[in-house]
């Protein structure tokens, strides 16, 4: 039975992206990889020619630690950040919506000057930029709400896929595990991997549950995730 609702002491909070903060369209299909578009509509190319080009670009200059897609890929492709941009955004709106919660608990958080707010998501740092600038909360530049943003490649090789992902966000912002609250919505990733170096703080989204929270498997499931900036301690 939940009695006092949680209170977290967190100075870093981590953020997932997909079915965290966006949703997916349940009508959305599935649109072609965005520099297979941009190739198609700049060179006129038949889409499987356009395909084999892009995966070799990006097998000739693979994402590292530290780097930004789809820098150097652009650079294999004659490609540039404007004409990607626009296409970026075009298949996030198509494709997915940012939750109203979520959206809301971005606000509260940034009225609070103490908590710094980073992204832990697959996404590379553009498309997370494109996901939130469905609702005004992000540009190509970056997002108001968030004191930086990157991706899974960016941040460790092999991305979200282990435990080493979050120690590398960890590293990278100068946080130790006991500062930082992550919230994600996926149990096998968000919560195991965390904990597993040491983040005993983690909420993830359940929002077809009843209850407002629960405490479940060592986190809290929430069914809006606006109320986690109140269970902040001040």
């Amino acid at each position: 039975m939940n009695v006092s609702p949680p209170r977290f002491s967190a100075r870093v909070i981590l953020l997932d992206i997909d079915e965290t903060l966006t949703g997916t369209r349940p009508e959305a299909g599935h649109p072609p990889h965005p520099l297979v578009r941009a190739l198609i509509e700049r060179d006129r190319l038949p889409a499987d020619e356009a395909e084999r080009i892009v995966r070799a670009a990006e097998a000739a200059a693979p994402v590292q630690p530290g780097e930004t897609w789809p820098v150097r890929v652009l650079a294999e492709l004659g490609l540039t950040e404007d004409i990607l941009w626009p296409i970026l955004c075009e298949q996030a709106e198509a494709v997915h919506f940012v939750y109203p919660d979520a959206a809301v608990l971005l606000s509260a958080l940034r009225q609070r000057p103490e908590v710094r707010i980073f992204t832990a998501t697959t996404n590379p740092r553009l498309i997370i930029l494109a996901k939130l600038a469905i609702a005004g909360l992000a540009d190509r530049h970056g997002s108001p709400y968030f004191d930086d943003c990157f991706g899974g490649e960016e941040t460790a090789t092999g991305g979200k896929a282990g435990p080493p992902f979050f120690q590398a966000i960890l590293d990278r912002v100068g946080a130790t595990p006991a500062e930082t609250l992550m919230i994600g919505d996926d149990s096998a990733i968000d919560l195991a991997f965390a904990r597993a170096i040491g983040i005993e703080q983690v909420v993830l989204p359940r929002r077809a549950q009843s209850e407002p929270w629960v405490r479940e498997d060592g986190a809290v499931y929430v069914k809006d995730l606006a109320c986690v900036a109140d269970f902040l301690s001040g």
